[in-house]
């Protein structure tokens, strides 16, 4: 399972990119954001899988983690890995 975090200008355009060539997850968010990131609590990110794009406005770090753990959660099971965490 492949969860990834793409650090670039134009994320969810890499995010989607990586994706075609690997299986999993990638988390897309925007590095030149003054209220997102590495230097607040807060981040704005887009997770993409093989179906589908969920984009979050700024949210707290700590609610985004538990949707990225539901995606990837989403998607071990359509994979069929019988793994769920």
């Amino acid at each position: 399972m492949l969860s990834g975090l793409p650090l670039k200008r134009r994320p969810v355009e890499r995010g989607r990119t990586k994706l075609t060539r690997r299986r999993g997850l990638i988390v897309a968010n925007d590095i030149t954001r003054a209220d997102a990131g590495f230097d607040a609590d807060t981040n704005a990110v887009t997770i993409i899988s093989k179906d589908s794009e969920d984009t979050i406005a700024l949210t707290p770090k700590a609610d985004i983690a538990v949707r990225i753990w539901t995606a990837r959660s989403m998607v071990l099971k359509a994979q069929g890995s019988g793994l769920t965490a």
